[in-house]
């Protein structure tokens, strides 16, 4: 179903980078049920993620 998806925006599995990774999610912290309602990361979590993104982008791109 991905590739065919891949094909019909017409690129291919070979022109991507894909990951299962969850980069980052927040929950509450008065959450307690088992179901986390994830939130968007605050400005400066982003600040400090910023650089693994970029070298990770490098990796993929590197051109």
């Amino acid at each position: 179903m991905l590739a065919r998806a891949l094909r019909d925006a017409g690129s291919d599995e070979e022109e991507v980078s894909l990951t299962n990774a969850v980069k980052h999610f927040t929950v509450p912290q008065e959450e307690t049920r088992e179901r986390r309602i994830h939130q968007a990361p605050r400005l400066r979590e982003t600040l400090a993620c910023r650089p693994w993104l970029l070298a990770e982008l490098r990796l993929v791109s590197p051109g």
